[in-house]
C-alpha cells in the first residue's frame, strides 16, 4: 500500500512518535493520582500502548478515566489464537470476541464516512480504504478483498501490537528495577546528555547505553515464544535433513536469543554485550544487533517493528528520565520467572517510584 510521508503512521516512525503527546498525558494523569510507594504500572503502560495504537489506526485516543471499553477488550486479547475457540468460543469468551468485532466494525464505518480522496490519510484505516479505491479504478469500495481483509488487519494491529509492547515495557522496568546498577548508568547517561528537556528519537545518537539496555530487555524478555509460520520458498538442507520447497516452518527465535553461542552469558542481563566500548563514545556492535530478531526475520517480520522500536525507546527511558525506580517492598525484589503462554509475560509487581524531577516539568515535556 503506497501512503504519502506525513501525517501520523504514514510518516517515518521516528517522525511519527516524536509527534504524538497523548501517551504522556494517560501516564502524567496517572502519576497524580496514585500512590507511588506502591504502583502497579500494569495498566497505564497498557493503555499508554493501547493509545498508541489506536491513535494509529482510528485517529483517537482514550483518557485515563474514560478508558473502559479497551480494558473489556483486552480481558482475553489472545483468545482468538486459541484452536477450535478462537474468535467463537463461548459465554464471556465469545461475548468479547463479538463485541470487538463490532467495535473495530464501527470505527472503519466511521472511516469511510469521514474519507475524502482528495486529502492525504491521517490514518491507517483512511489510508487503506484510499488504497482499496485507488486499486478499484473507480471511486468505490472493493468490499469483497480489500474491506473485508481490512477488518482482520485492524483486529491484529490492534491486539496484538498492544499486547507484545506492553509487556516488553514491563519487562523492561522489572529488568531495571532488578539490576540497580544498570538503572545507575541510564541514569547517569541521561543526565550528562538530556537533563530535562524532552527525549526524541534523535537521542539515540547520544544515549548509546540506554538503547544496549533496551536490546538486552528485549533479548532477555523474548515475549513471543510462538513464532509466525514460514514456508520454504525452495528445496534446502539443515543439519544433514531435507527441507522440500514449499514446508511450512516455525522460527525458533529463542534459540537464537538464548544461544551462548551468540550472546556469551545468554542468562545474565548485560546491556554492555551490545557496545564496543573501544569507540569514544562506545558504539553498538553490528554483529550483536544482527543477532537480536525480536520481530521474527524475513518477510513475515513483524509490520509494527518501527513503531515497536520507538514505543520501547521513548516509555522507558522517559521513566527512567523522571524516576528512580525500586520495589515497593524492600523485602520482596523482582521475579524474573515468566508466565508462561503464548506470550511470555512478567509477573505481577509493585513499585516505588521516586521522582527525579516536579510535576510542573512533567507537565512541559512529553513521554511520546
Amino acid at each position: 500500500m503506497n501512503v504519502p510521508n506525513g501525517g501520523i503512521i504514514f510518516s517515518e516512525g521516528e517522525q511519527w512518535a516524536e509527534q504524538r503527546k497523548f501517551a504522556h498525558s494517560t501516564l502524567r494523569q496517572f502519576v497524580q493520582i496514585a500512590d507511588l510507594t506502591n504502583i502497579d504500572i500494569n495498566w497505564p503502560v497498557q493503555l499508554c500502548v493501547a493509545n498508541v495504537v489506536h491513535e494509529i489506526l482510528f485517529g483517537f485516543h482514550n483518557s485515563y478515566t474514560d478508558c473502559e471499553r479497551i480494558r473489556y477488550f483486552q480481558a482475553y486479547p489472545w483468545i482468538r489464537f486459541i484452536p477450535v475457540i478462537g474468535w467463537w468460543g463461548y459465554g464471556e469468551l465469545r461475548a468479547i470476541a463479538v463485541d470487538l468485532l463490532s467495535y473495530v466494525g464501527e470505527q472503519i464505518e466511521n472511516g469511510k464516512k469521514d474519507l475524502n480522496l482528495d486529502q492525504p490519510p491521517d490514518t491507517f484505516v483512511s489510508a487503506y480504504l484510499q488504497d482499496s479505491v485507488h486499486r478499484n479504478g473507480e471511486k468505490k469500495l472493493d468490499k469483497y478483498n480489500q474491506e473485508a481483509n481490512l477488518m482482520n488487519v485492524v483486529t491484529d494491529f490492534w491486539l496484538a501490537g498492544m499486547e507484545t509492547a506492553a509487556s516488553t515495557i514491563r519487562w523492561g522496568l522489572l529488568l531495571i528495577t532488578a539490576h540497580p546498577d544498570v538503572q545507575r548508568r541510564m541514569i547517569e547517561e541521561l543526565n550528562e546528555n538530556i537533563g530535562d528537556r524532552r527525549i526524541t528519537m534523535a537521542d539515540r545518537q547520544v544515549l548509546p547505553y540506554c538503547l544496549a539496555t533496551i536490546h538486552e530487555i528485549q533479548r532477555v524478555a523474548n515475549v513471543v515464544t510462538f513464532n509466525v509460520f514460514h514456508k520454504t520458498t525452495r528445496q534446502t538442507t539443515i543439519g544433514g535433513f531435507t527441507i522440500p520447497k514449499g514446508t511450512t516452518v516455525l522460527p525458533q527465535i529463542t534459540s537464537v536469543l538464548s544461544s551462548e553461542k551468540y550472546f556469551e552469558k545468554a542468562e545474565q542481563f548485560l546491556p554492555e554485550r551490545f557496545l564496543d566500548t573501544s569507540q569514544t563514545p562506545p558504539i553498538l556492535k553490528k554483529e550483536s544487533l544482527e543477532r537480536l530478531v525480536p520481530f521474527s526475520m524475513g518477510k513475515r517480520q513483524c509490520a509494527g517493528e518501527p513503531i515497536g522500536r520507538a514505543e520501547l525507546f521513548l516509555v522507558i527511558t522517559r521513566i527512567v528520565q523522571h524516576y528512580v525506580l525500586s520495589p515497593s517492598d524492600e523485602r520482596c525484589p523482582p521475579d524474573l520467572e515468566p508466565i508462561f503462554g503464548i506470550l511470555q509475560t512478567p509477573r505481577p509487581f509493585k513499585w516505588k517510584l521516586e521522582k527525579r524531577i516536579s510535576v510542573n516539568e512533567m507537565n512541559n515535556s512529553t513521554i511520546l
